[in-house]
């Protein structure tokens, strides 16, 4: 609006010497800051007496004194001149339009992510990764139950859709009011505004076609904002999901309802669902959605953090804004964590190699040590074995058939008698 108010002054160059251009609103200052609170919060707001703005340091006397002014203004040459305006009704009528254009510029467009995936694969613990990394709403249909709107608080379709939650396997027939629950949730301001990451959910093209449908009234904006943006689909063959539940404690196995019985129940009813020709991938394909399919193999570390690397080349560096010293901060410390983390692993390793040396020494000197031994006990072995082991059987053999009253005196007698040094 201001290039082409330009523009036609250059053109038309009217004879006055001043131009007043403002939207024909007549809009407070609190009128704009609740707008800005409904568009960006909760649309609550505090006021403050006016004179704590002369305790702000990055406020001048001249900017002090044109908030207090309570002036209307209006434009009438300007009406006159050829332009579009773009938001003539003024900024509070137009507030989602420039949070939208707000937040376009500044490359702070909410991430919507919905992360698929059979039981006990890791769909909540990666949703819940990404949502700490990027600052997003981690949104399942078990926590929107748990925690109605309050118009679905002690209501019959609240009920109704947690009775399917614990029985996924007959979710097929989630009803209109109950979807609308998850809907709602999307819709809010703080998943519009922020992003969210959508866990397990939809199971079937139908309840997508539900959830991300056009609106009652025929309008698909806000459909559109609430469709996912990208979908990660993990995926796991039925032996290690089987074996992951194995391994789970008893605690937890009570806790995920991941009972024998309704794990391989659930396990059944995501594997038809996906075998049938339109699936929920179906829908986000149609769509143009983009999607990452990601195998998991293991729960090893090594694997996790090949996942985790895919995940992260296919959303991006996260759409943040924060303040420059808060993030310089942040980045302090984040690089203050690695170094740590380098250097205890440095230690760790240089520890280990340590241990490998003493433990070779270690081995080096016991055997040389036995190979001493055996150096200098092999004299005498060889002449235990030629000249007394031999006497001292024979004599045996004769104490045990003579059986002599003293058998210690016999068996000396003997060998002083047959010792092959006697030569007497």
């Amino acid at each position: 609006v201001c290039c082409s108010i330009v523009l036609s002054v250059i053109r038309l160059q009217p004879n006055v010497s001043y131009l007043l251009a403002v939207d024909s609103s007549s809009c407070t200052l609190e009128n704009i800051v609740k707008a800005i609170s409904s568009a960006l919060g909760s649309g609550k707001v505090r006021k403050k007496p006016a004179e704590d703005l002369f305790l702000l340091e990055d406020m001048s006397m001249s900017a002090i004194r044109s908030m207090q002014i309570n002036l209307q203004l209006e434009a009438i040459h300007i009406k006159n001149l050829p332009i579009s305006w773009r938001c003539e009704s003024g900024l509070v009528e137009n507030m989602q339009l420039v949070l939208e254009e707000f937040l376009q510029n500044r490359g702070l467009l909410p991430l919507r992510l919905c992360v698929l995936g059979p039981p006990a694969v890791g769909t909540t613990t990666v949703s819940k990764w990404i949502c700490e990394g990027y600052r997003l709403h981690h949104v399942t249909l078990k926590d929107v139950i748990a925690q109605p709107e309050e118009v679905l608080k002690n209501s019959d379709p609240a009920e109704e859709l947690l009775i399917h939650l614990q029985n996924p396997e007959e979710s097929t027939d989630v009803s209109d009011e109950q979807m609308e629950t998850l809907r709602a949730k999307l819709k809010s301001i703080s998943c519009r505004n922020q992003g969210f990451v959508l866990a397990g959910f939809p199971h079937t093209y139908e309840h997508a076609k539900k959830l991300f449908g056009e609106e009652a009234d025929g309008s698909s904006s806000l459909s559109r904002m609430i469709l996912p943006e990208f979908v990660l689909c993990l995926d796991a063959s039925d032996s290690i999901l089987t074996d992951r539940v194995m391994e789970l404690p008893q605690h937890l196995v009570q806790q995920l309802g991941y009972q024998p019985e309704d794990f391989l129940r659930c396990l059944a009813a995501y594997r038809e669902n996906n075998s049938v020709d339109k699936t929920v991938l179906t829908y986000y394909e149609e769509r143009n959605v983009t999607a990452l399919h990601l195998e998991v193999t293991s729960g090893e570390e090594q694997a996790n953090r090949l996942v985790k690397e895919k995940i992260l080349n296919m959303l991006g560096p996260p759409r943040l804004l924060s303040p420059p010293k808060v993030e310089e901060g942040r980045n302090e410390a984040e690089e203050k964590l690695r170094r740590e983390a380098k250097e205890k692993a440095e230690e760790t390793r240089s520890r280990a190699a340590l241990w490998q040396e003493w433990t070779l020494k270690r081995g080096q000197m016991k055997r040389q040590e036995e190979q001493e031994l055996e150096d200098l006990t092999g004299p005498m072995k060889s002449y235990l074995q030629e000249h007394v082991m031999p006497v001292l059987t024979r004599g045996l053999i004769h104490c045990c058939r003579r059986q002599p009253p003293d058998p210690v005196d016999f068996l000396s007698e003997f060998l002083f008698q047959n010792s092959p040094f006697n030569t007497s």
